[in-house]
């Protein structure tokens, strides 16, 4: 008779499996359509968890490709306003290529002159 399944034999997933199986196979109509209820409704959360974790992912991903290209030409700007400070451009000007403000441009020449 299964009444329970002894503490030392649970671990094998398989052995556990087999211990739910005979259980399952006394129930009546209603307990089984109760359990295979409850077991799909997990399987359905479990997949909308999944998607939503595979979504959030996919989304974080392109977040952070987003924020690596414009630092990246944030990175490139300065590095063209510093040769463009280095060859005697002004500022104004400096700013209208690159697109950095001119505060921005104002303090890379006080570092460039430091």
């Amino acid at each position: 008779k299964l009444e329970f399944i002894p503490e030392n034999l649970t671990k094998p997933k398989e052995l556990q499996e087999a211990f739910d199986i005979a259980t399952q196979i006394k129930w009546n109509k209603k307990e089984l359509e109760v359990y295979e209820y409850i077991e799909k409704k997990e399987r359905d959360e479990r997949s909308v968890l999944e998607n939503e974790r595979k979504k959030g992912r996919k989304e974080g991903i392109e977040i952070g490709k987003k924020e690596g290209l414009k630092e990246g030409e944030r990175k490139k700007a300065i590095k063209i306003a510093k040769k463009l400070l280095n060859q005697g451009l002004d500022i104004k000007t400096i700013s209208s290529i690159t697109e950095l403000s001119i505060e921005e441009i104002k303090n890379l020449k006080k570092d460039f002159n430091a």
